[in-house]
């Protein structure tokens, strides 16, 4: 899962072009009965204690190896998170190799040491790598996202990304800077084209995914934001002002708690529309996710772990992931069992085609 994490396809056909806009139905057959269907819950397992240990360890290690370590705590972590993510009494599984997230990080770390030096040198390199940043950072999203699909199984079943490279520059380069030029007016857009990129060239087995969200939800996303925020600010303004002194003591808890406000509402949004617009065959999901109750586990999880000076981390780790999978529902249309084993003889018959990735992990 993403983590939403927020740490899946490919048919023989470019899946970018093929997106089609439905909603509230399954994407491959609009006139099937819905009657086969049921809901089953996501279950996590885990626990802040039993995790702590194995947070803390990783944290030592990656000190003493100074960030060596690092692509083995990931692995470490991936593993924990995803062994106890459970959907119908089967687990998820990490099976990546460390020593290939290391090449990756390795690489990504000489990049950005010779970006951190070309700004020091002089504008002109300054501009240079800048520019040559924002070529490599989609190239890095798209491996990334390759790299951990492959590795992420279920019922041994691998995901798939099968995302263009082109793809990648036009969701996290080309949409993002039209963003920027119209002062933000294709902002959501292009935060809806990344999210149909990511899911949408996701693949479970054989199985393509569908992404069926609408570019004006992303908008009323944006709008409830951008009135949120100017109520928070007007409030800042009244404290400041009326109570003067007294004020800009309130002004801490007061801009705290409309940061996680507005933290609460674009998570928990963005989870109910993006969970709720993928589809993997007819199989699709049923977040429910609420703004009260996730502010409440960012506000409780935020305090514990500055009263614990990092130490509730753990917790804090352990209790999102819960949240997550108490608040998301696959809803399963017919066997679940039939639908794996087909996918299973699939893959199967594909052999190691389905494996032909660059094995490297990128990401941070």
């Amino acid at each position: 899962m993403t983590q939403y994490t927020g740490d899946l396809p490919f048919n023989g056909t470019n899946n970018e072009q093929e997106q089609t806009n439905w909603r509230g139905t399954p994407p491959l057959d609009a006139t099937l009965s819905l009657t086969n269907t049921h809901k089953s819950p996501f279950q996590f397992h885990g626990n802040g204690k039993e995790y702590f240990g194995i947070w803390i360890v990783n944290l030592c290690l990656t000190i003493v190896t100074l960030g060596i370590y690092s692509a083995w705590a990931k692995v470490r972590n991936q593993q924990y998170f995803y062994g106890n993510t459970e959907l119908e009494g089967a687990t998820f599984e990490y099976t990546a190799d460390p020593l290939k997230i290391l090449a990756g990080r390795i690489i990504a770390s000489v990049f950005f040491a010779l970006y951190v030096f070309a700004e020091n040198f002089s504008l002109v390199w300054a501009l240079a790598a800048t520019g040559a940043f924002f070529v490599f950072m989609p190239w890095a999203i798209r491996q990334s996202l390759r790299f951990n699909a492959r590795f992420s199984l279920y019922r041994n079943i691998p995901f798939v990304f099968r995302g263009s490279l082109g793809g990648a520059y036009k969701a996290f380069l080309l949409w993002p800077i039209l963003g920027v030029i119209t002062v933000g007016i294709l902002m959501p857009f292009a935060i809806y084209q990344q999210q149909k990129y990511i899911v949408g060239q996701h693949q479970f087995g054989t199985s393509p995914f569908t992404f069926t969200a609408r570019p004006g939800e992303f908008y009323a996303l944006f709008g409830i934001l951008l009135g949120v925020t100017v109520g928070w600010i007007a409030l800042l303004a009244v404290g400041f002002v009326v109570l003067q002194t007294l004020g800009m003591v309130l002004m801490v808890p007061v801009w705290l708690g409309g940061y996680l406000l507005l933290f609460a509402i674009f998570n928990v949004q963005m989870a109910n529309i993006t969970y709720g617009s993928s589809y993997v065959g007819q199989h699709s999901f049923a977040p429910n996710w609420r703004v009260g109750s996730y502010f409440k586990l960012l506000f409780t999880n935020t305090l514990f772990t500055l009263l614990t000076l990092g130490l509730f981390i753990p917790w804090a780790k352990v209790r999102s992931a819960k949240y997550a999978a108490e608040h998301t529902d696959a809803v399963v249309f017919g066997d679940l069992d039939e639908f794996i084993s087909e996918q299973d003889e699939k893959v199967s018959t594909l052999g190691e085609g389905i494996g032909d990735l660059f094995d490297l992990d990128v990401g941070v």
